[in-house]
């Protein structure tokens, strides 16, 4: 029989994933968490609302605009910036913002979007469960800002034994946990996992009610600040949580004019935030609840992939298989060890034999 705590850990998977977003000060996780829920249940409210007047069927270029569901995470923003700087044509593409990956995936589920922002275990995930996502842009590469971190007088990661994790009720907080004990030769019976919302973490930590926590940017900083020091991150698991947009394959195939278009603005705002930081930070800041240079700060730890590298990561090329698709296949293997997926899946379906470009359309 499995130990509860790892059935606990398993099921993990059906809640959010960056759920708390980010937030207005970093030490002050709760307060902006609760300024911006009633927008976020107004914005669900509408997205359910809607499910009686949009066909769950795929969307073609007569019933756009597309609908494309976000959560709050720094990786994210640059759709929200090529909005504000009137890149996206909003006659053919809606931003939806919910407060948690599970609203996210829900929605996706349940056709009131088309396309969402997630991380790739989340992709692999509605794939294993029959909905045809397929990837078309990868969003960021988390390399430092996804980590566990704990008291100081905790050295390493065996010293976690018999300690309390406060743990994120979602796919990434159980992966991220389930890898780093895996890679120390541990498992989850040797330690004592709280569930706990990102909004909750650092007061918990602050308050001695936890040794340890798994958690991401901003938060990580304001435990760092706070006192904790990082026992493991994501540079230890690199290429492992991606985070991905994603799209029906239905939709995908209809109108390749729409996804072209999708993947051209979001390389526009990357070159516009490369170009102008500071600018970028100030538009994006202001919808975040942030200040610009706690903005900046907060992609500390992600890397987000050029058009050229989008390229290698998801094309076939010369025959060869998409870059992404070796680290989907681990990632996917390490979901099946932990039993976050529901059964046998074939991954490569995430990446479409042909990948839209604005070159292809010309």
């Amino acid at each position: 029989m499995l130990n509860s705590k790892k059935i606990m850990v398993n099921t993990i998977l059906s809640f959010n994933r960056r759920g708390g977003g980010l937030v207005s000060g970093l030490e002050n996780v709760s307060t902006w968490r609760g300024n911006r829920l009633t927008r976020s249940l107004a914005l669900l409210l509408v997205g359910l609302i809607s499910v009686f007047t949009l066909s769950c069927t795929p969307q073609t270029s007569e019933d756009l605009p597309l609908r494309i569901g976000t959560n709050i995470w720094p990786g994210y923003e640059p759709l929200y910036l090529a909005r504000e700087l009137g890149y996206l044509n909003e006659q053919e593409v809606r931003m939806v913002e919910f407060s948690s990956a599970s609203q996210v995936m829900r929605a996706y589920r349940n056709g009131l979007i088309d396309a969402a922002a997630l991380t790739l275990d989340e992709a692999i995930l509605l794939l294993s469960q029959g909905y045809n996502p397929r990837i078309l842009l990868v969003m960021d590469v988390s390399a430092g800002a996804d980590a566990i971190v704990a008291r100081p007088d905790i050295k390493n990661i065996a010293e976690l034994i018999d300690k309390k994790i406060a743990v994120e009720n979602s796919a990434l907080g159980a992966f991220v946990l389930g890898r780093a004990l895996e890679l120390n030769g541990m498992t989850v019976d040797q330690i004592e996992v709280l569930p706990l919302a990102i909004d909750k973490q650092f007061r918990a930590f602050a308050q001695g009610q936890v040794d340890a926590a798994v958690t991401f940017e901003p938060v990580k900083t304001a435990l760092l600040r706070r006192g904790a020091h990082v026992l493991f991150d994501s540079t230890q698991i690199p290429g492992e949580i991606v985070d991905v947009l994603v799209v029906r394959e239905q939709f995908f195939n209809r109108n390749p004019s729409i996804t072209s278009s999708i993947q051209d603005v979001w390389y526009r705002a990357l070159d516009y935030f490369s170009a102008h930081p500071n600018k970028a930070a100030d538009i994006m800041s202001r919808r975040i609840g942030l200040s610009p240079e706690q903005t900046l700060a907060s992609y500390d730890g992600l890397i987000l992939p050029t058009k050229q590298q989008n390229e290698q990561l998801l094309s076939y090329q010369q025959g060869s298989d998409p870059e992404l698709l070796k680290a989907a296949t681990h990632l996917y293997s390490s979901m099946l060890q932990q039993g976050m997926t529901p059964g046998p899946v074939e991954v490569k379906t995430l990446f479409p034999q042909q990948h839209h470009s604005s070159e292809q359309r010309k």
